[in-house]
């Protein structure tokens, strides 16, 4: 890919916020040092390991490990909940999250599937600001793993939106792409899942 690809102006325009520290892994070394008032970084593909600690050493993936570190989930008190049973199946209506750290099933999991609430999409999925809303997504994805078997599948159904993070953005005319898909699977990392599948 070069520098005058598309699809790199996109993701760094839309993606990056100015003044940041973009590390371009790639088998090409022809980028400026300079790039949409990003500076920028190289890595050569070749000696790039799968296991760098380039991922564990960003701020944001710190933050929420730390968070995750050194919150003891403690739920005392959990809403009302209306189950429904229609033939082998139960139907529990209440927050996920909750209702998976009381443990209220007997056995463990083969697979989980959601499609969760997006940030701020919908009126009845508002968070104050995007590190609240990782932070639910990340307790959320705790509850999951703990009730799933060993080997068990976790099908996770999220996409990128446009909004304000509400903390580093307030007008409108700056917003930029949310990259909930990335996020998310930072988290999963955080949570102990094996990441085995990304289809775009």
């Amino acid at each position: 890919m070069n520098n005058n690809s598309d699809f790199l102006e996109f993701a760094i325009n839309f993606y990056t916020w100015s003044n940041n520290l973009v590390t371009m892994i790639s088998n090409e070394e022809n980028y400026s040092s300079k790039f949409f008032n990003r500076k920028v970084s190289h890595i050569d593909l070749k000696n790039y390991k799968s296991s760098s600690e380039e991922f564990y050493n960003l701020t944001f993936y710190k933050l929420l490990k730390s968070v995750f570190d050194n919150t003891k989930t403690h739920i005392d008190e959990i809403e009302n909940i209306n189950t429904v049973h229609i033939n082998k199946a139960t139907i529990m209506k209440g927050n996920s999250t909750h209702i998976l750290h009381k443990n209220s099933f007997s056995e463990l999991h083969d697979l989980g599937i959601t499609s969760p609430p997006y940030f701020n999409a919908r009126e009845y999925s508002q968070w104050p600001n995007l590190i609240l809303y990782l932070f639910d997504m990340l307790f959320n994805a705790e509850a999951i793993y703990k009730s799933l078997k060993y080997k068990g599948i976790y099908a996770y159904n999220i996409g990128d939106i446009v909004d304000r993070d509400n903390i580093y953005i307030n007008s409108q005319m700056s917003i930029r792409r949310q990259m909930l898909g990335f996020y998310s699977m930072m988290i999963f990392e955080i949570v102990g899942f094996q990441i085995i599948g990304n289809d775009i």
